[in-house]
């Protein structure tokens, strides 16, 4: 801190004398001057001077890598949000958040098993919160299973919002499994009138179990799913229909020039010729086909926005 401090001057005023003091210095009259223009003392231009030299060699001395440097300071419960952070939202493992740690905090390192307690910790956490979720607003949902590690994931999200009321790993997918999720939300006063699923047995029986009166409705996702998937199939013969027209085109035009210039390819014209007529039937027929399914498809598509959801 210098003397400027303490006087009336604004901050460009400062910075504009402070320049002034380091660029004069050693200049004969300079500090008569400086003394009469801004009425500082010597002891106080002197300090500016030794400050303002200071800074700037410290500034000016520097390396590239140090303008560039950073710090940042990490207190504890920013690391845990970004070990959480790195194990659900990427996901990674254990071993490899302890990896990714240094990287992103250079010099912070945390064991597996100090990860490993924090996880298990955020994760009691959370099932306590979840229990507590009131679940009676929840009226139509949707119901599925997914595999993480060979094991089924039972789940429910809610139609309205994307809550999820359930999420739970389970050792298979039957109508039991199905039962014992449900009346889990079922005693957070979850009580379902539309159920959205696939044709799953297990999901049928354990809803009818455990809300007997709700509506069930089968998605419309396997239906486009696998309707796609015989379009993919379609649209491929007709492809290949088309390109296998188009090089017998080519072929007999080769020929054709060939037989011109006179090379006698009469016999594989004809043959050829033979050839392509069969391949361009075929071409119109799988083209034609392709049409009509994407009408039908598109009689589908158009049906479903009438369902009701």
């Amino acid at each position: 801190m210098t003397g400027l401090h303490n006087t009336d001057l604004t901050t460009s005023q400062k910075i504009e004398f402070s320049a002034k003091a380091l660029a004069s210095q050693g200049v004969h009259g300079s500090m008569t001057q400086l003394r009469e223009e801004y009425d500082l003392s010597r002891p106080t231009i002197y300090q500016v001077q030794k400050t303002t030299k200071k800074l700037l060699s410290k500034h000016f001395n520097q390396t590239q890598a140090q303008l560039k440097a950073k710090t940042i300071v990490v207190d504890q419960a920013q690391l845990e949000r970004t070990i959480i952070a790195l194990s659900i939202m990427s996901p990674n493992s254990i071993r490899a958040i302890e990896d990714l740690l240094p990287i992103i905090y250079p010099g912070v390192t945390r064991s597996f098993g100090s990860i490993q307690s924090l996880l298990i910790e955020a994760q009691e956490k959370a099932r306590q919160f979840n229990d507590t979720v009131d679940l009676s607003p929840i009226k139509a949902a949707a119901l599925d299973e997914m595999y993480s590690q060979n094991a089924p994931v039972l789940a429910g999200v809610d139609l309205a919002s994307g809550y999820l009321p359930s999420l739970e790993l389970c050792e298979s997918r039957s109508s039991e499994d199905w039962e014992a999720v449900l009346n889990r939300a079922k005693s957070q006063a979850m009580d379902l009138e539309i159920v959205v699923k696939d044709a799953a047995l297990g999901i049928a029986c354990g809803v009818k179990a455990v809300f007997p009166h709700a509506q069930q409705r089968d998605d419309c996702f396997h239906v486009l799913y696998d309707m796609n998937k015989v379009r993919r199939k379609i649209k491929s013969h007709a492809y290949n229909a088309i390109e296998n027209e188009y090089s017998l085109q080519k072929k007999l035009a080769k020929l054709d020039k060939q037989n011109q210039s006179g090379k006698n390819t009469s016999h594989d014209i004809e043959e050829t010729q033979k050839r392509y007529i069969k391949a361009q039937a075929k071409c119109l027929e799988k083209i034609e086909q392709f049409e009509q399914f994407e009408m039908a498809a598109k009689l589908i598509i158009e049906s479903m926005q009438y369902i009701h959801p």
